[in-house]
């Protein structure tokens, strides 16, 4: 079995996240990258068993857009984003320009707090 590549895309990485994510990042099958905006927190960890990269992101209005979304994907076999509809021109953009990776999407649709 080849190894697959992996990104999991989220604005914030909370730290009760940090242990699931060791623990995916623990198989032999699977290279794990988490994409966030706060890289700082976890940049200096040497007890994660998975990637940590930067990504910038713009507001369009209410919503918000990853900028350089196509370099942050690209490689990826996987692309998996914790997201609700804020996020949807970044979402049209992944379904566009996913290249050969299978994408997925996880999150409550509209957020709780305030909505669109």
């Amino acid at each position: 079995m080849t190894m697959k590549k992996v990104l999991i895309i989220q604005e914030v990485l909370p730290h009760y996240r940090v242990p699931l994510f060791n623990e995916i990042g623990k198989d032999t099958h699977i290279s794990l990258t988490i994409a966030t905006e706060e890289k700082e927190t976890f940049s200096n960890r040497e007890d994660l068993s998975f990637g940590v990269v930067k990504y910038s992101s713009r507001k369009l209005g209410k919503f918000s857009e990853i900028k350089s979304l196509r370099r942050l994907i690209k490689g990826y076999d996987k692309v998996i984003m914790f997201c609700d509809l804020h996020w949807l021109p970044t979402l049209l953009k992944l379904l566009l320009f996913r290249g050969k990776a299978n994408i997925f999407f996880w999150g409550i649709g509209i957020s709780s707090e305030r909505g669109l």
